[in-house]
């Protein structure tokens, strides 16, 4: 019986850590031209790195601030103010940004976008810090 529950609580793991099953508990994701018409056209949009420092300093898109995806439970009380704003995320191929778009969404922001493909598929050119 052990076995079987175990079984179960795996498969269980296994579909949270699946794309398809995260796509269906958030927004679906904006293509590169979408989020490239948003931030030309919008200003004040947030725009949230969710990747590692490393990769930050490598390259990202202007005005985009570093919160890395497994640290928004740690930060929320900061974030929170932030909560009725335009919020783009991304990472370097969308699973983290996915991620991180479920905790904010789950923290009560209503406007949040990501990334599709992440950094890999923007061609709008990044900035080095």
């Amino acid at each position: 019986m052990k076995k079987l529950a175990s079984l179960v609580f795996l498969v269980f793991l296994a579909s949270c850590a699946n794309p398809a099953f995260l796509s269906v508990l958030s927004a679906p994701p904006i293509s590169a031209d979408q989020a490239y018409s948003i931030l030309r056209s919008d200003p004040e949009v947030l725009v949230i790195d969710v990747r590692s420092q490393a990769e930050f300093r490598r390259g990202h898109l202007e005005g985009a601030i570093l919160v890395p995806h497994n640290e928004i439970p740690a930060l929320a009380e900061e974030l929170l103010p932030f909560k009725d704003r335009k919020v783009l995320l991304y990472c370097r191929s969308g699973m983290r940004s996915r991620m991180a778009a479920k905790h904010l969404e789950d923290l009560g922001f209503s406007n949040v976008k990501e990334l599709a493909g992440g950094l890999a598929s923007w061609r709008y050119g990044t900035v080095k810090d």
